[in-house]
């Protein structure tokens, strides 16, 4: 029997619209082209791990800016600007990023030993295959290990536990260990913090059982509509979407749905 294989972006797809699932990872119908802030979280990432692969004696406060600008520039070969004024302004916000993040992790002892950096996992789990990467699994001052996911959001709920569950998944087949300590590194441009999950294996068990259920919901409907102005709003999928254009006709850019406050960019 052919497993279902699922990244983290296909299980949120999936559990929040089965048909945005359908029309972005098995017709491929979404937009690709990548916003500015977007462009902007895969720089800091990719500057974060620079830094991490650093050895100890090598991770002093002169390197970080170049580590993350050395990331600034491998992401943004070819990009497109407006003018040399907005890729400069785009640079500084992710070397801001990148530095106040680093002294987050300094504050909650972080100390680099035995870790790994952007780790790709592909586990069997139930009768799924999971992929993905994680950020960064770490040992800390006092002897526990730290599984850490980078957000680059000012919005401190803009993570989602379940995403972590999916990457203690992953590391466990790895490593044969669970993490001790999880949770987000928000490093936007006026948050940076560390928040912790309480992290347990009976929610590995809860977190398989919400995506057998999820996956048989799709299996008898791959085209059924959830509408939730929270999300419709941001899918990658929304031109493709016929529920959303009918619900919605004639809808401008700017207008508001339900009353919602976000904007829609169609």
């Amino acid at each position: 029997m052919v497993k279902a294989q699922f990244t983290w972006d296909g299980i949120k797809a999936l559990m929040r619209c089965r048909l945005r699932y359908t029309l972005q990872f098995v017709s491929l119908q979404a937009d690709t082209k990548m916003s500015i802030a977007a462009l902007e979280g895969v720089a800091v990432h990719q500057g974060l791990g620079n830094w991490w692969r650093l050895s100890g004696i090598q991770r002093r406060a002169d390197r970080e800016e170049r580590c993350m600008i050395h990331g600034w520039e491998h992401c943004t070969e070819g990009a497109e600007w407006g003018s040399g004024a907005d890729e400069l302004r785009a640079m500084k916000r992710v070397v801001d990023a990148g530095v106040c993040a680093i002294q987050v992790c300094r504050d909650e002892g972080f100390v680099g030993r035995d870790l790994c950096v952007e780790e790709s996992f592909a586990v069997v789990f139930r009768q799924f295959i999971l992929r993905g990467r994680a950020d960064l699994y770490i040992d800390m001052e006092d002897g526990e290990h730290a599984l850490v996911d980078y957000k680059y959001s000012s919005n401190e709920r803009s993570g989602n536990r379940l995403q972590l569950i999916a990457q203690a998944i992953g590391l466990h087949d790895e490593l044969d260990e669970w993490p001790m300590v999880a949770g987000f590194l928000y490093c936007g441009l006026r948050t940076q913090s560390f928040k912790r999950i309480r992290f347990n294996h009976q929610e590995v068990e809860k977190f398989g059982d919400k995506l057998e259920a999820a996956w048989e919901k799709y299996i008898a409907d791959p085209r059924a509509p959830t509408f939730n102005p929270h999300s419709c709003d941001s899918c990658p999928s929304l031109r493709w979407c016929d529920t959303y254009q009918e619900a919605h006709p004639g809808v401008q850019k700017g207008d508001h749905v339900y009353g919602h406050k976000q904007r829609i960019d169609i």
